[in-house]
């Protein structure tokens, strides 16, 4: 692995991710009414503090995502403990909302996506991403 094929990785998922949420926009206002005014009844019935919650925990993994790959694109050594960190509150948060559909090709993409997240954070815990982060 080279500096230039990480930051190829982190572009790649970065485009894959943006890619993956227009694609599933596009999809839900394509959704048919019935299949939305299910989804709002089931969504209707939900506690309010845990769409609260779902939303705080989003807005925050989102800043610290951010921030993680922007630290990954500096080979920052605290990147990868905030990645992870990330994505466990990515988890919290999406726990936390009312059920959703996915058409098959957003879904794809967000898979897609996700993996790479976690090559990414994978190939952080190696040698090469250890010494370029101490030369910095």
């Amino acid at each position: 692995m080279t500096k230039s094929k990480f930051r190829w990785l982190l572009t790649f998922g970065l485009l894959l991710t943006f890619a993956a949420t227009g694609l599933e926009v596009v999809q839900q206002l394509r959704m048919p009414d019935e299949l939305t005014s299910a989804l709002d009844k089931l969504a209707a019935n939900m506690p309010a503090w845990r769409l609260v919650l779902g939303g705080v925990v989003a807005l925050i993994a989102l800043v610290v995502g951010i921030i993680a790959y922007v630290g990954f694109y500096l080979f920052k050594t605290w990147a990868p403990s905030l990645a992870v960190n990330c994505t466990l509150m990515s988890a919290l948060a999406i726990a936390n909302f009312p059920p959703a559909v996915s058409g098959g090709h957003g879904a794809a993409l967000t898979m897609l996506a996700v993996t790479v997240w976690g090559a990414i954070i994978a190939f952080s815990k190696t040698e090469f991403y250890s010494s370029q982060a101490a030369s910095r």
